[in-house]
């Protein structure tokens, strides 16, 4: 019987781990094509396949943004947060696009900004508001990412109160401020 080399347990479980690795990385997606047809004729079925690309591609990295997309009731005094976590941005700087009543902001109302967070001055009641984040590299400007577009709705405008009304006080006597007198009362302090 000829002498055959031994095989190594641990390059065969190296071999196994690659592959799950290489799994991992590469997600499923369909992609549907349609040829454009001519302006004459029906639009053709279209046709689907399964397109793999790299997970590194899935995802911009911004996430919890505040206030939710989609809230409402939310306070016009609101402040746009928001976290950052990308391997491929090592210092991110962003681009802030916020627009009131357009679906696609274009606005840029913060640009190159370290913080990732906006303060906007106050926000007009019962408006819906739209905005989208672009977080560029520092150090490799060619590299970004631009996120969702996200949107929420202010909250309504309260009523003012009647400036005319008048309140009525009870007959009798009543002290304002500190009595020192009254047992429920907290102790004055002058």
């Amino acid at each position: 019987m000829p002498n055959r080399p031994e095989r190594s347990p641990f390059l065969l479980l190296a071999l196994i781990g690659g592959l799950m690795l290489l799994a991992m990385l590469v997600q499923p997606m369909t992609v549907h094509a349609q040829d454009e047809p001519p302006p004459e004729e029906t639009p053709a079925a279209a046709e689907s396949f399964p397109a793999y690309l790299p997970f590194v591609m899935q995802a911009t990295g911004i996430v919890n943004t505040w206030p939710p997309t989609g809230a409402t009731g939310t306070s016009a005094n609101v402040n746009l947060e928001w976290s950052f976590a990308n391997a491929l941005i090592g210092q991110p700087r962003f681009t802030l696009y916020f627009e009131a009543g357009d679906s696609t902001p274009d606005v840029a109302v913060v640009t190159d900004q370290a913080y990732a967070g906006y303060d906007p001055p106050t926000l007009e009641a019962d408006t819906d508001y739209y905005w989208q984040i672009k977080a560029t590299d520092v150090v490799s400007p060619f590299r970004s990412v631009t996120g969702d577009v996200w949107h929420f709705r202010t909250e309504a405008a309260g009523q003012t109160p009647d400036l005319n009304a008048m309140v009525e006080v009870p007959a009798g006597s009543f002290f304002m401020g500190c009595d020192a007198n009254n047992p429920y009362e907290e102790p004055c302090s002058y």
